[in-house]
């Protein structure tokens, strides 16, 4: 199973008051995503603070 969502990615909705996951989706290279260099920088940021272990104490 974990061979298989080696490369995916969850996509997830919320609904009634919860997250649910909908869909799993193939990872794409950051390179492809066409989006505004700085609001790339600063979404960029914001995931890696969150995946930061400091940030999960």
């Amino acid at each position: 199973y974990l061979k298989l969502i080696k490369n995916k990615t969850y996509i997830f909705k919320y609904k009634e008051d919860r997250w649910k996951s909908s869909k799993l989706k193939n990872k794409k290279n950051i390179l492809t995503v066409i989006i505004n260099k700085k609001l790339k920088e600063i979404l960029l940021g914001n995931i890696i603070e969150f995946l930061d272990f400091k940030t999960r104490i």
